[in-house]
């Protein structure tokens, strides 16, 4: 006689392992962007930036977790007349 083949069963406990992992994470990363929120911030643009672009590591090492900033900041340089970018300079000071 030949035996049936059966599905596997998955168990309960298994899902709700699964369900609570999944809340347990939530939470964590909830209490984590709230620890720090620009540190974080900056972190995720910096890898969202690196991981889109080409980005050498050199750039990666020296501006850490300013690299979306400091990047972003160059394009814009690129874009802005030479004359005016002596202005927005003085206006830091």
């Amino acid at each position: 006689m030949e035996e049936a083949i059966s599905e596997p069963v998955i168990s309960i406990s298994k899902i709700k392992q699964g369900e609570n992992y999944n809340v347990y994470m939530k939470e964590y990363m909830k209490k984590h962007y709230h620890t720090n929120h620009d540190k974080v911030r900056k972190y995720r643009n910096s890898l969202n930036y690196k991981k889109k672009n080409n980005v050498s590591e050199d750039d990666c090492k020296k501006y850490g977790i300013h690299l979306y900033n400091v990047m972003k900041l160059k394009e814009l340089l690129n874009e802005i007349p030479p004359e005016l970018i002596n202005d927005i300079m003085q206006l830091r000071e």
